[in-house]
C-alpha cells in the first residue's frame, strides 16, 4: 500500500485462526480461506478488483507455505459508502 495517511491511518489486518471445523463450504469442504476486503465504495474498478483478488490469493498461499491454496482463497470486498 502507497505509505500515504489515507492508507496508514485506515488500514488494519485481523488474523483470525480457526478450528478446521469451525466453517466449512455447503458440502461440507474446510481445505480453504476466507479473506475480506472493506475499501471506499467505488475505490476500485473491476481490473483492479481482480487484480487485489489475485494479489490476496497469491499472498495468502505464500504465508502458508501451500502454493495450492491460492485456488483455495475467497476474498470478499466489500465497498463502504459514508456515513454506513
Amino acid at each position: 500500500m502507497p505509505a500515504i495517511p489515507f492508507f496508514t491511518d485506515n488500514t488494519a489486518a485481523f488474523v483470525h485462526e480457526l478450528e478446521t471445523d469451525s466453517f466449512s463450504t455447503a458440502g461440507g469442504g474446510t481445505d480453504h480461506v476466507r479473506v475480506t476486503v472493506t475499501t471506499n465504495a467505488d475505490a476500485l474498478n473491476r481490473e483492479q478488483q481482480l487484480g487485489l483478488v489475485k494479489e490476496i490469493s497469491e499472498l495468502v498461499a505464500k504465508a502458508s507455505g501451500d502454493p495450492s491454496l491460492a485456488g483455495r482463497t475467497w476474498v470478499a470486498l466489500t465497498g463502504a459508502v459514508p456515513g454506513g
